[in-house]
Parts: C-alpha cells; structure tokens; sequence
C-alpha cells in the first residue's frame, strides 16, 4: 500500500489500487471543492515517476481553476438547447436562459486519465435527470467534447 502524499498545490493524495490512481478532494476556488483523480497505468508501482504524475495534475487543477467560466460557457453551448427542448418540463412558462443555466450547473470533479487527457465533470441540479455533464478535454487541455454521462 503506498502512503498518502500531502502535497502543496493537491492537497492530500490517497492511493486507491481499485482505480490504480491517486485521489483527493482540492478547492477549484474558495468553496468551491472538488474531487481529484489522477490515473496510473496498472502495471506500474504508485510511486512511478510521481515527480511528473503530481506536476501533470497541478498543470490540469491550474487549467480548470483558468477555464472554469470557458467551460461554463462551452456547456451552455451544447447543452442549453437540448435541455429547453427535450428535458425541461412540461408546464415550464419560458425557455430556460443561459444566465440561469450557467448558474444551476456546477464543478464536481477533475479527472486525469493515464494518456494526459482527462475529463472535468460538473453536476447538472438535476436538470438532465441527474446525469453528470462531462467535458472531455485533450493532452494539451483543449476542449475535444461536451456531453452527458452516467
């Protein structure tokens, strides 16, 4: 079992062998907590190149808390409208706002896939029935797709 890294920009790192990744919760911003999961290969120890691991995850914490608005936005892009017209009640009197809905949705978790992409999930005040909105972004942090999941 690999002890726990307490690390200045992550905070407290615990291993977990069932994920072969390193996780935690951090602040996005100021109460703004989020999960972190920072994913190895299974066939590496957990403290193989970990140097590198924990500076490829501050990288990705420091692009969220830069992005964090952009990816509001880019979620209001694609999903807006698919929320006012298949999964907003019936009886609503208007379609639901951008304002409004970059409001209601909120962070929840930054994953760091073993590749150096990863994916950033928000929850959805349960206005797609619960499901987490996943932005998926690349190796280079670049926004590949906007969706639903779960």
């Amino acid at each position: 079992m690999a002890a726990d890294i307490d690390h200045p920009a992550l905070g407290k790192l615990t291993w977990a062998a069932h994920l072969s990744s390193w996780e935690g919760q951090v602040e996005l911003r100021p109460g703004c907590p989020i999960s972190l999961l920072i994913r190895m290969r299974k066939d590496l120890e957990p403290t193989h190149n970990i140097h590198e691991l924990l500076s490829a995850g501050v990288e990705m914490l420091e692009w969220a808390r830069r992005t964090e608005s952009t990816c509001r936005q880019r979620i209001a892009d694609e999903l807006l409208e698919l929320y006012n017209d298949t999964w907003a009640p019936e009886d609503d009197p208007a379609p639901m706002n951008r304002a409004e809905f970059t409001n209601r949705i909120a962070p929840n978790s930054l994953t760091r896939d073993i590749d150096g992409s990863g994916f950033f999930y928000w929850t959805d005040d349960d206005m797609f029935g619960g499901h987490w909105i996943e932005v998926r972004f690349r190796k280079d942090h670049t926004i590949s797709e906007v969706g639903l999941t779960g």
